[in-house]
């Protein structure tokens, strides 16, 4: 079975005041760090979201769908530009994410028998 990953970066970063994807984290911008763990995992990673802002992170871009409604229309950008039978999907701003886990997702996605697989904490939820 063919997998794929997302990135989603199409948020206004109203909270932040400046585009969370493009902080530095480490020495490289969030949306550059956070791509290559899902890259690494996926084997493949596509960014969601303004291709101007987002063509220098090395990695394809395709503009939202539906700008400014929200992570569920990146999703669903995601959904309809895939031929993939599994995506892993991940917003911009979790740069504490690693490739292990997401890899991890991705097996049990393979090994399960239903349409839709979302990691849960320990305690259940």
């Amino acid at each position: 079975m063919r997998h794929a990953g997302f990135v989603l970066a199409g948020g206004r970063s109203v909270r932040m005041g400046e585009d969370k994807a493009g902080l530095i984290l480490r020495g490289e911008p969030l949306i550059r760090r956070v791509a290559a763990e899902v890259s690494a995992a996926a084997g493949e990673t596509t960014i969601i979201g303004d291709p101007h802002r987002y063509q220098s992170a090395g990695y394809p871009v395709v503009a939202d769908r539906e700008p400014s409604r929200g992570p569920a229309s990146g999703l669903f950008t995601a959904l309809t530009i895939t031929d993939a039978d599994w995506n892993l999907v991940v917003a911009c701003d979790m740069p504490e994410i690693r490739r292990g886990d997401l890899s991890g997702l991705i097996r049990q996605a393979l090994d399960c028998s239903g349409g839709c697989l979302a990691p849960r904490e320990a305690n259940g939820r």
